[in-house]
């Protein structure tokens, strides 16, 4: 975020102002906000964070949302959207599934996160039992110790067998429903990458 004229109408536009404005709508909405080295998180639910940064003058961040779901990426716009509207600031989005424009939530949550998850899928059920055990695992928490030929994830661990299972079968679209934390959108509190920075609009006099 940056000032669009160098009137400011009596509002500093720094930093702290800028985070501020930020925190204040996160607990507005029943949001988590902290900082983590040098980023302010907006946590929106688990595994589902928006990391914002002051930079050149500007408050810019992205957010991971392939993990936490279709639901919290559609969250994380409609935050932002809310944000920029009650403190006049200028939006810029770069949205890769195209959700931000065309707005069809259906039709990003199918061609996106489904065939991101699907393809990944396949990706994980030829990995070998002395390979790779974690799964999309936050390891920024802790290490898991290694289960004798399971692969763990953030919902439970899985049998390879289990997997791969699941993938000839065709009912991969229905571990892919709780393997997302927000799989419905939600119109409230509660990847892909979602790349976002905002640039505040202010009105001399």
């Amino acid at each position: 975020m940056e000032p669009k004229k160098k009137i400011f109408s009596g509002i500093s536009w720094n930093c702290q102002s800028a985070e501020s404005m930020a925190k204040k709508l996160a607990k507005e909405m029943g949001y988590h906000c902290f900082r983590v080295e040098g980023f302010l998180l907006v946590q929106l639910c688990q595994e589902g964070y928006i990391w914002l940064k002051w930079s050149r003058k500007k408050l810019q961040g992205e957010s991971q949302t392939n993990i936490a779901g279709p639901g919290f990426h559609a969250a994380a716009i409609s935050f932002l959207e809310r944000l920029a509207k009650e403190e006049r600031l200028r939006l810029k989005v770069e949205d890769r599934t195209g959700y931000y424009i065309k707005r069809d939530f259906l039709a990003m949550r199918q061609k996106y996160f489904y065939l991101w998850f699907s393809d990944l899928m396949k990706l994980v059920s030829g990995w070998g039992e002395d390979g790779e055990y974690m799964f999309c695992w936050p390891s920024v928490y802790y290490v898991p110790d290694r289960q004798v030929g399971k692969l763990i994830t953030h919902i439970r661990s899985f049998s390879f067998n289990e997997i791969k299972g699941m993938i000839h079968s065709g009912i991969g679209v229905a571990f892919a429903r709780d393997f997302f934390v927000l799989q419905e959108q939600r119109h409230g509190p509660a990847t892909p990458v979602l790349l976002l920075h905002a640039v505040r609009t202010q009105r001399a006099g």
